[in-house]
């Protein structure tokens, strides 16, 4: 399972991260994703799944505990310094 949490890596780009019936989840598709997205569901094992996210307490927690535990693998591809984000965000 891939989720995408940066909104950068699309699903046709993904789907190669995935095990042969593995699930992408985004979780801010573009209206254009989530049509290539369900059309691929029907024809392949892998899967993709649009997730309308809003930051909750309970579940960031839960997250990370799962991480914690080792039952989420996190893979960092790419990292940027601090100086690269703009002020005031």
């Amino acid at each position: 399972m891939v989720v995408e949490l940066s909104d950068k890596l699309l699903f046709k780009q993904g789907r190669q991260l995935l095990r042969p019936s593995g699930t992408f989840v985004a979780s801010l598709p573009r209206p254009t994703e989530i049509l290539f997205g369900f059309a691929n569901n029907v024809f392949s094992k892998q899967k993709f799944a649009p997730l309308g996210m809003r930051a909750r307490t309970e579940v960031l927690a839960s997250l990370a505990t799962e991480v914690g535990s080792g039952a989420v693998e996190v893979v960092i591809g790419q990292t940027f310094p601090l100086t690269a984000y703009p002020r005031g965000l």
